[in-house]
């Protein structure tokens, strides 16, 4: 039995319980929203973006359980950074939620930019990895559950001759399978497709 039922009654996807929340790509959309979101819940939030500006402005919207924190997710160190970060200002790390990624350029295979494609793979493959990556072993040295999210969201169509498909398959396919079968019992892992 639950001897705390505030926590035993909350929804799955409440995360106003824990302690301290990592979102990527906070800067707008769906990660700014989030925040937003798990801020008004009570739980402290770090918010971790290429958009300096924007990050630092929403976390003074947000006040002092926020913490805004420049990242660029293709980067290792950038990655590596707010979640050691977070550990030092707030204490532990709680929630991963891995929602970095771009979309652009979208053009014909034939007239695609080599360059472009490479930053779009870095972003959205080295990314999705770099993340868990530094937060896993972090969380997992703590007590008590912890919660990784992925999102992968893409279109309801797929363009001819683009490699959008791939990469968002191969993305998701190739990180969030390894930590599934990674056995750890505190571990949540969610995948948002």
């Amino acid at each position: 039995m639950h001897s705390d039922l505030t926590h035993q009654n909350r929804r799955p996807h409440d995360l106003s319980c824990r302690k301290t929340t990592v979102i990527t790509g906070a800067s707008r959309g769906i990660g700014a929203a989030t925040a937003r979101h798990i801020t008004a819940q009570g739980a402290n939030i770090v918010l971790a973006a290429r958009n300096t500006d924007a990050i630092a402005a929403l976390a003074d919207e947000l006040g002092a359980t926020a913490l805004a924190i420049p990242c660029d997710v293709s980067d290792w160190q950038q990655v590596s950074n707010p979640i050691s970060r977070t550990v030092s200002h707030f204490g532990s790390l709680d929630v991963l939620i891995n929602n970095a990624g771009v979309i652009d350029p979208i053009s014909r295979l034939e007239d695609s930019d080599p360059a472009a494609w490479g930053n779009v793979t870095d972003i959205n493959i080295k990314g999705v990895y770099h993340g868990p990556r530094a937060a896993i072993p972090v969380m997992a040295a703590q007590a008590g559950p912890w919660h990784h999210t992925q999102h992968f969201i893409r279109g309801g169509h797929q363009r001819a001759g683009t490699l959008e498909p791939l990469l968002f398959h191969q993305g998701g396919g190739a990180v969030a399978h390894p930590l599934c079968r990674q056995g750890m019992p505190r571990a949540r892992l969610r995948v948002i497709a």
